[in-house]
């Protein structure tokens, strides 16, 4: 009987850590589910606001850049004119008139001169895209464009002359450092690190990107977000107080990608943190416990997760997620001793029972105590019950199911348990109707802002094509200048030959009437009146054809319709109007053709290619007076469905590697400091793909020349 009493008891003890250790499994498997949504979520969250700054701060640069590169054809004088607009102080300092659109901050260390206000003029453009960017996101703190000279065009507007040091030099200033070529040679976007801002805004962060114009660094252009409002905007919102002090039982940390903690909660200070440091009365901790240090090392590779950590004899539960940029860490803690207070209040009540049963243990009592160990197990029981219920439904949350109802009775603190956990639960089925709802708002702003790259690249495409237009007729007025450079030659020649013949008739005329003309004189009068109708007449053929052939190319480039053509007889055409460019060199050029090969086709494409790739070797291909050979063949094949192939091929310098997948690309070009405009070889690609429906491939090794193979069907006749 004794042996009974003493199995029962132990029988206790075992149903009571039972109970124990399946109450602490359900809940901390439920903890880490719950924590690791929820890290999960406010990172993402983040990520996507830093996202939508990084897309509007692209827009801005890409912007930027093309007012840069295109401010020859631009009519900055009629949209933002520095006569008018700028405000010039003493010391060489500028600021703009009020009312404008942003304010101005010039340094009192930089140079003005003509180019610096020609820039400043330029970069009044981005005036148009300041403020709906802005405006498009509440966390903004400001948008600025900065001038490689030192110069601020920043919005939104108020007096910078006033507010920012006469000595401020933002070239320096870790807001822009990371745009500088040396720091920034693949001219990607940038995040700084945390720096306190010089308007008193305090802890910022900035996202800046280069600007470039071609090659020619000019600038940088810039978004700013304070750290207080990422915060309250995207952590403290999502139930803490605004000095992130402890809410609930959880405590959240924020550590930079130096191992610094940037925010945290202050309750957190007491036990992971060894050191503090300070950036201008605003805290920040550089030196963490050893072993929380070595808790980061462990998690370094780990985007995400759940771990268990013993801090000063502290058990903590942390869940964390990594961010891609900024690369930040966000963490959260739940204390152990929290976490387990209801299941350890319970065991402390089975000890209780247990330890006085012991005592007043005796043969007499054995009755008593048998009923007293059903009435245990059955309290046991009811302890059990809800808790494996609690499993169930814990099984069916984790999957997602949110319909299932939490109806457990109990009492005390298992009561408080199942209250707690009805509380997760709803907490998780309020994040996840949050979540669906920002999912939804995100594909709104995703649509909204893939609108509003539409519009840009129409915008860029519509510039790209007046551009090209340009190019084109810039192109035909070299012909022009060339055919008529070439024309005065032999016109000079023909006015010089008619003269003299008209010349030496007045003479054998007036020898004539005065009857003093000898034989001789009249012979040789003959001679040199059909040596000069002669040349007079060779060189009024030379022009017709110079103006036939100037005619036709130029009716050809600015006219679309199809003709039929002989192609050998078309190109020798194309190639002797460039003859003035031609003749200045040494570089020989040959057509392989055969002479009667024709076709029925847009002409002045064809034109504007040979002119393109002709021009392209003789700017990029050959040193001066350098004795170079182009040769372009045509290759037609009725059996292979009308494929007409045009190889083009020079003996130059060929294209480095690193430069031969870029040279179709529009404004590439390695010669811009000699005029330049990288828009030849993408118009002949243009022509060929679009116009053509062709293809065309270069291929080439350096220093030994270059070839393009282009292959349409075209109507050959």
């Amino acid at each position: 009987m004794v042996f009974n009493a003493y199995l029962g008891i132990s029988s206790l003890n075992e149903a009571k850590n039972s109970s124990f250790t399946v109450g602490k499994d359900i809940l901390i498997e439920q903890i880490k589910v719950f924590s690791i949504e929820q890290v999960k979520s406010k990172k993402s969250k983040l990520e996507q606001f830093f996202k939508s700054v990084e897309d509007d701060l692209n827009t801005l640069g890409n912007a930027a850049q093309m007012y840069f590169e295109n401010e020859k054809v631009l009519n900055t004088k009629e949209y933002w004119d520095a006569n008018t607009q700028l405000i010039h102080h003493k010391n060489n300092r500028l600021s703009v008139v009020p009312n404008n659109e942003s304010s101005l901050f010039t340094p009192i260390q930089m140079k003005v001169n003509k180019e610096v206000i020609k820039n400043i003029e330029i970069s009044a453009f981005l005036n148009m895209h300041f403020k709906s960017i802005f405006e498009r996101n509440k966390d903004t703190v400001a948008t600025y464009f900065i001038g490689k000279e030192g110069y601020i065009r920043y919005y939104p507007p108020f007096d910078m002359l006033k507010e920012v040091p006469s000595t401020f030099n933002i070239i320096a200033d870790i807001g822009y450092t990371p745009a500088l070529p040396k720091n920034n040679p693949y001219r990607e976007l940038k995040w700084t690190a945390l720096y306190e801002d010089t308007a008193g805004k305090g802890l910022m962060i900035t996202a800046v990107t280069p600007v470039y114009n071609k090659d020619t660094h000019m600038g940088a252009v810039a978004i700013d977000v304070t750290l207080k409002d990422i915060l309250e905007s995207y952590i403290q919102k999502n139930g803490y107080k605004k000095d992130l002090s402890q809410s609930s039982n959880y405590l959240s940390l924020l550590i930079n990608n130096k191992n610094e903690a940037i925010a945290f909660n202050k309750a957190l200070s007491s036990y992971i943190f060894q050191e503090k440091s300070f950036i201008k009365n605003k805290e920040v901790i550089s030196k963490f416990t050893p072993s929380f240090k070595q808790f980061l090392e462990n998690i370094k590779n780990k985007k995400n997760g759940f771990e268990k950590l013993v801090l000063n004899d502290k058990v903590l539960y942390l869940s964390y997620a990594r961010l891609n940029k900024p690369e930040w860490l966000y963490v959260e803690i739940i204390e152990g001793s929290e976490l387990f207070k209801s299941s350890e209040t319970l065991n402390d009540k089975i000890n209780e029972i247990t330890n006085e049963l012991v005592k007043s243990f005796s043969l007499t009592s054995l009755v008593f105590f048998t009923f007293l160990l059903i009435l245990l197990s059955y309290i046991i029981n009811k302890f059990l019950n809800p808790l494996e219920q609690l499993s169930q439904i814990s099984k069916e949350i984790a999957v997602g199911n949110f319909n299932q109802e939490i109806n457990i009775e109990a009492n005390d603190e298992i009561a408080v348990l199942i209250s707690n956990f009805k509380l997760m639960k709803n907490s998780i089925e309020k994040h996840q109707k949050q979540l669906n709802i920002f999912n939804k708002e995100l594909q709104t702003k995703v649509h909204e802002r893939t609108q509003e790259l539409e519009t840009t690249i129409f915008n860029l495409k519509k510039t790209q094509n007046q551009l090209i237009e340009s190019e084109k007729m810039a192109s035909l007025g070299g012909l022009v200048a060339g055919v008529a450079h070439e024309i005065n030659t032999p016109i000079g020649i023909g006015i010089t030959g008619i003269t003299h013949l008209h010349d030496i008739t007045q003479v054998i005329k007036r020898t004539y009437e005065m009857k003093n003309m000898s034989t001789e004189e009249f012979e040789e009068y003959i001679n040199t009146s059909l040596n000069l109708t002669e040349t007079i007449t060779l060189n009024l053929k030379r022009t017709a054809g110079l103006v036939k052939s100037f005619k036709q190319i130029a009716v050809d480039q600015s006219s679309e319709e199809k003709r039929v053509f002989k192609i050998k007889e078309y190109f020798e055409e194309v190639v002797f109007s460039l003859n003035n460019i031609i003749k200045k060199t040494n570089i020989d050029i040959c057509i392989h053709c055969k002479n009667d090969l024709k076709i029925k086709s847009d002409a002045g494409l064809y034109s504007q290619i040979i002119t393109n790739l002709v021009i392209n070797s003789v700017r990029h291909a050959f040193i001066k007076n350098e004795k170079g050979k182009i040769d372009i063949t045509v290759i037609s094949d009725i059996s292979e469905s009308d494929s007409l192939q045009i190889i083009y091929e020079d003996n130059g310098k060929g294209i480095k590697k690193s430069n031969l997948a870029k040279i179709f690309d529009p404004f590439f070009t390695t010669n811009r400091e000699y005029g330049g405009t990288g828009l030849g070889l993408n118009i002949v690609y243009n022509i060929v793909t679009s116009q053509l429906n062709g293809s065309i491939k270069c291929t080439s090794v350096e220093q030994e020349g270059v070839r393009f193979h282009i292959l349409v069907d075209e109507n050959i006749l």
